[in-house]
């Protein structure tokens, strides 16, 4: 008698270890091949899985799950970001205010040169545009220069071409026709 239960602990004491070493695979397996893609409840420890592996099981056409947390971003793309969210409202101004003049309004690679993409080539228009819009609001959204923008062929208004730009220089706004 006390065989055959040396014998059944010995066995469930088998099964449990069996179940303990093949456990974190199974659940893998399984949290990878879910149709929604949500994240498996069960936390999977990382050093269990091998680039080899991984590329295994997209090679069986299981799909990885989407990235859910984003990269961070350093403070200098966090103010870039916030200064653009305070600018947006400039730039509708600048076309919803310029009678159909203003076609597209953004910040250049240089956060400090304001690009303005216009529909035509009329100075006087221009000239009334850069007096009631950028002279005084401009610098208060950090631009110190300014580029006009004209297509250079109404077939194709993608191609366009330097019209015009301003400086600020000395507390005074400049504007040069090219």
């Amino acid at each position: 008698m006390a065989r055959a239960v040396g014998f059944l602990l010995l066995t469930a004491l088998a099964g449990l270890v069996a179940y303990w070493l093949l456990a974190p695979r199974l659940l893998r397996t399984t949290a990878i091949s879910q149709p929604n893609g949500s994240l498996p409840t069960t936390h999977v420890p990382a050093a269990r899985s091998t680039p080899a592996s991984s590329s295994a099981n997209m090679s069986n056409g299981a799909t990885i799950p989407p990235s859910s947390i984003p990269p961070p971003l350093s403070q200098e793309q966090l103010n870039d970001i916030a200064r653009e969210n305070q600018r947006t409202p400039y730039y509708d101004w600048l076309r919803n205010s310029s009678n159909g003049l203003v076609q597209q309004a953004y910040a250049d690679t240089d956060r400090t040169v304001l690009i303005v993409q216009l529909a035509g080539a009329e100075p006087d228009a221009l000239t009334v545009l850069f007096n009631r819009a950028i002279v005084p609001y401009a610098n208060r959204y950090g631009f110190l220069h300014v580029r006009f923008y004209v297509p250079i062929s109404p077939d194709n208004p993608q191609d366009r071409r330097l019209y015009a730009e301003a400086s600020l220089t000395n507390n005074s706004w400049q504007l040069f026709f090219r």
